[in-house]
């Protein structure tokens, strides 16, 4: 089995090239899911989450992500303190699923924060998929978000370039659909061919 990570910024089109992966064979493990069952008022660490932030972070008696987001968003010490409480659940709820994994020969990790977090560390590889600020700005802008959130958004984040430095393989998700995949389809069948020998 290869352990992949795959990365990126907001907007760069992560959830697109992970859907790709996965019609490809690839088992894709999504890190925000991971994330949004970390905050469930039933867990450990949804509990702390709303002891650290407070009773304005719910709505209709659960966590709100979006009240949660423009809290941290704007806050970098707050933001590190809840990446603190959820960021182990996740490394920790993926590894223990890729464990009960048997037969996919590739298992993926979609992670905003892959790199941030130290997971990518405990991984094979790591793909970090890239677009330029216009591109960015655009995708985020279809989706509804205002022009200062995303700055914010973008800026919470590793710079891209940074991300590239730690990258095995790298997908420009600048152009089409159709030259986006064909670089999936080629990292896909390499990652076949490593048959999961690790670096």
């Amino acid at each position: 089995m290869v352990r992949v990570g795959l990365t990126g910024g907001y907007g760069t089109g992560k959830s697109t090239v992970a859907g790709m992966f996965s019609r490809l064979g690839a088992r894709v493990l999504d890190a925000d899911e991971m994330a949004h069952r970390a905050l469930s008022l039933k867990t450990p660490s949804g509990r702390r989450v709303l002891k650290a932030f407070g009773r304005g972070i719910l709505l209709q008696g659960r966590i709100s992500r979006a009240r949660l987001a423009r809290i941290v968003f704007d806050n970098p010490r707050k933001r590190k303190l809840l990446e603190h409480i959820v960021h182990p659940v996740v490394i920790q709820g993926a590894h223990e699923e890729m464990a009960s994994l048997r037969s996919p020969r590739i298992v993926m990790v979609n992670a905003p924060l892959l790199i941030e977090a130290g997971m990518h560390r405990s991984l094979d590889y790591t793909i970090v998929v890239v677009t330029d600020r216009k591109t960015q700005n655009a995708r985020l802008e279809r989706k509804g978000i205002p022009a200062r959130e995303i700055s914010n958004r973008i800026r919470s984040q590793m710079p891209l370039a940074r991300k590239k430095e730690f990258a095995d393989f790298i997908i420009d998700n600048n152009g089409s659909r159709l030259r986006t995949y064909q670089q999936v389809r080629q990292i896909f069948k390499v990652l076949n061919i490593l048959g999961g020998h690790s670096k």
